[in-house]
Parts: structure tokens; C-alpha cells; sequence
């Protein structure tokens, strides 16, 4: 469309929309340019239009940042001979490819089908090696987006004459796919271990499993039979608990040899001290930060936590985390309210109670420091007694109201609709994670229930 020398500078691209005869006549050009449904030709495009040189001539033509069509129309595209073309086509498919490949590795991709660390697994069987040989591809393919992205900038910068005015080098904080972060990969892995519980995912087939009606349930001991997972601050109190369920997931996809080092990688990737126990930092995680990281990651914008789209629900009984359980929405009956309630909300109340009856004893005899570890306890038991108590009456009335989801209204909606069922019994009351926080949901939950 445009030689070399019609826009052999940035200053040229200025004075041609300074002049109105020229703006305009320039404005039909390019409008005219982007009509092609040519797969070659739209390669091309985005070639040029993700190039250096575009970049500053965006931001004479969008000084405001505003990016709509008519704006991006205008941009001065140069047709190219064939022999270019098919250089930039050839490194724009390499780039899509590397960046889905880096898309891929997340859960929030639809084409997901198993976390890096079991598609990098070691004859070690460690988590820590699979991580080093992630983190080398990651690495790899960063360098690649980069020196692609390089070339491009190349072709454009020398279509464009623009030689003395642009660089083709691109800083790291510009290339978009990601590096191997420990943290990251640590608490991605988590949740890939709990959808595998869950049944949403298998560790022997790839991608979703378990999704609803149409879908099969993974048959493997890993998949929890009845959908609920608690996670509780100790684990002799809570059946099903979540990381008696971690040990065997991975003891069944890594060997037992192995463990110890495992949940010792997990745990550092979430920070743990040299001081501090593994299974104790895994588990505190479980119960204060990753329903929240969940509830930001699917379907959401993470600077708004209203936003969240969750598909693992927990339920909880309040500040004191008496009682708190994971289940999946795809998995959710009208009844499993009702075994919550007997099958562990009941023997957890009952353990309470039992236990400080033991406290009271042993305090009898106790002294110095145990006599203060038996006197901690005790309050933070009589706390959470109270805590579940009250929880339990207001999860009753929810089973027995056995309430119906339907997914096609959407996570909020049922997520209120279950939540507050009970808030016709008391003010507020609620059963689910307050994690959806919002003006216009509290909105729908007056719409829904009423004043709460």
C-alpha cells in the first residue's frame, strides 16, 4: 500500500495527518486495508500491527490510548512482496504457537489437559526435578517469544524506514509468556490436586473428565466418593481430610520414597520458614488463601473480588474456622447439604465437646507450660463449639430445604441462592465462603431473599 519512501520517518507519518486532504484520503486507505478474511493476509496484519514501528505510530495516531476500529483503520499498513510476507507469517504462527503453549499450562485454558509438573515428571519421582526441567523449557521458550518478537520488530523497523528512529530489541518485562515461578507452580499444582479429588481431572486422561450430565467421573481411588473435602486445622478432626487426601496423591503418582521431599517443595514454594513444619504450612494454606486464590483465578478480574467465578465451593462455619469443606459444583445434589451435616459437621460438634470435657481433666493436674497449652486450646475449642453450634443449626434448616441448582443462571445466582437459604431464619446468616462481595450481588441477594 505504502513504499518505503512515502514513510521513511515518524515526522512524515505527522505531516500527513496534519494535512486534511491527506488525513482523509489516508483514513479511506487503511479502512479499506483491514477487510480481508484471508488467513495470510491477517497473519500479516498482526505481524506489522504488534511491531515497534506501529507502536509509535500508534501513539501519534492514539495519543489518548483509544484503540477502537475506526482508530486502528488508519494505521499506515505497507503491502509487502510475498517473500516478506511469508517471513512474517512463518514467525507470527511460531509466536501464537509458543504463547498457547504457554496458555496451555493453566487451568483457565480450554485446552488444558495436565499440569507441567506431570507433563515434565522425573525418573526421580521428585517434584523439585520435574520444576527444574519445567523451568528450562520455560525458560527456552521465553528466549524464543523474545528473538521472534526481535525479528519482527527487524522486517517492520526496515519496511518502515525507520532504521535511525527505532531499535528492534525488546525488554523482558514486554515478552508476555511466562517463566517458571516456584510459588506459582507449587499452588497451581494444589489446585490441580484438588480437581483431581474432586473428579474433574485424571491424572491418566487428558484434560476435564468430570463436568455434569454428559461427562463420566474418573474411576480411580483418588476421586473422593461423596464430593466433600474438609479442611481443618488438624487433621485427626476432620474426615476426608484434605491433606490426608494430598498424601495419598501423591504417594499414588510419585511413590512413597518420595513424600517427605514433595510436601518439603510444596510447602517452600508457599513460604515456609526452616523452622516449620510441611504438612502444617500446606494445611494452613488450605485453610486461609486457596479458596480466595481460586475464586480470583476462574473467570475473574483479580482486582475486583466480586469478580470471582468459583467452581470448587467451600462451606464455612464462620472467623474460627470451626468447620470449613470443599465441594464441586458440577458434583452438587439437594442432599449434600444433609450429609455435610450428619456425616461431618455432627461428629466434628461432637469432637468439640468431647475434647474440652478432656481439657477440663487434664488441667486438674497440669502445670507450667502445658497447663498454658491445655488453657490455648481450651478457649480456641470453646470458640469454635460456639462457632458450630450455631453453624449447625442454620445448615439444618439449608438440607432440609433440599435446594436445586441450575447452573445455566449462573455461579452467582446459585451461589446466593445456596448460601443464603437461610437467611429467612436469621439476618445475614450464610453458609458458603463470603468471598463474592459486591454492591450489585448484595442486590440480588434482596431481590432473591429479601433484607438480609
Amino acid at each position: 500500500m505504502f513504499g518505503r519512501d512515502t514513510l521513511n520517518s515518524l515526522k512524515d507519518v505527522q505531516a500527513m495527518l496534519e494535512d486534511p486532504i491527506c488525513s482523509s484520503a489516508l483514513k479511506c486507505i487503511m479502512q479499506t486495508a483491514f477487510q480481508t478474511n484471508n488467513d495470510n493476509e491477517l497473519l500479516y496484519l498482526m505481524g506489522i500491527l504488534n511491531s515497534s514501528p506501529i507502536n509509535h505510530i500508534a501513539k501519534i495516531l492514539s495519543p489518548t490510548i483509544n484503540f477502537t476500529v475506526g482508530q486502528i483503520a488508519v494505521y499506515p499498513i505497507i503491502n509487502t512482496n510475498n517473500n516478506q510476507k511469508e517471513r512474517i507469517t512463518t514467525i507470527v504462527n511460531s509466536c501464537r504457537d509458543l504463547s498457547k503453549d504457554d496458555w496451555d499450562d493453566y487451568e483457565t485454558s480450554w485446552d488444558f489437559t495436565a499440569h507441567p509438573l506431570f507433563k515434565y515428571k522425573a525418573h526421580s519421582n521428585k517434584l523439585s526435578d520435574a520444576f527444574s526441567t519445567y523451568e528450562k523449557h520455560c525458560e527456552e521458550r521465553f528466549n524464543n517469544l523474545k528473538s521472534n518478537e526481535e525479528k519482527l520488530n527487524e522486517i517492520a523497523i526496515e519496511l518502515y524506514g525507520l532504521q535511525e528512529e527505532l531499535t528492534p530489541d525488546v525488554p523482558d518485562n514486554r515478552v508476555t509468556v511466562r517463566k517458571a515461578d516456584h510459588a506459582r507452580e507449587a499452588k497451581s499444582f494444589l489446585s490441580y490436586f484438588v480437581g483431581c479429588v474432586m473428579g474433574r481431572y485424571s491424572t491418566d486422561k487428558p484434560g476435564i473428565q468430570y463436568a455434569g450430565p454428559g461427562t463420566e467421573l474418573p474411576k480411580n481411588d483418588i476421586v473422593d466418593s461423596d464430593d466433600i473435602i474438609t479442611i481443618m486445622d488438624h487433621d485427626s478432626i476432620g474426615r476426608d481430610d484434605i491433606i490426608n487426601k494430598l498424601r495419598h496423591f501423591l504417594e499414588s503418582n510419585f511413590g512413597s520414597s518420595t513424600l517427605s521431599a514433595n510436601l518439603d517443595w510444596l510447602a517452600e514454594g508457599l513460604g515456609r520458614k526452616s523452622t516449620e513444619n510441611s504438612e502444617d504450612v500446606i494445611r494452613n494454606y488450605f485453610v486461609n488463601e486457596f479458596f480466595n486464590n481460586h475464586a480470583h483465578e476462574i473467570y475473574a478480574d483479580p482486582t475486583k473480588k466480586s469478580d470471582g467465578r468459583p467452581i470448587y465451593w467451600q462451606i464455612s462455619s464462620g472467623k474460627h474456622n470451626a468447620f470449613k469443606a470443599l465441594f464441586y459444583i458440577h458434583r452438587y445434589t439437594p442432599g449434600l447439604m444433609a450429609k455435610v451435616r450428619v456425616d461431618y459437621v455432627t461428629p466434628i460438634m461432637n469432637y468439640y465437646d468431647r475434647r474440652l470435657s478432656e481439657i477440663k481433666t487434664e488441667l486438674q493436674s497440669a502445670s507450667g507450660i502445658k497447663r498454658g497449652e491445655l488453657l490455648a486450646e481450651q478457649s480456641d475449642l470453646a470458640d469454635k463449639l460456639s462457632e458450630i453450634q450455631e453453624f449447625d443449626k442454620i445448615l439444618k434448616n439449608i438440607a432440609d430445604k433440599r435446594i436445586e441448582l441450575d447452573l445455566d443462571d449462573g455461579v452467582k445466582r446459585n451461589y446466593i441462592k445456596l448460601s443464603y437459604a437461610a437467611i429467612d431464619v436469621k439476618k445475614g446468616a450464610h453458609i458458603l465462603d463470603d468471598v463474592l462481595k459486591d454492591k450489585p450481588l448484595k442486590d440480588a441477594i434482596k431481590a432473591e431473599y429479601g433484607d438480609f
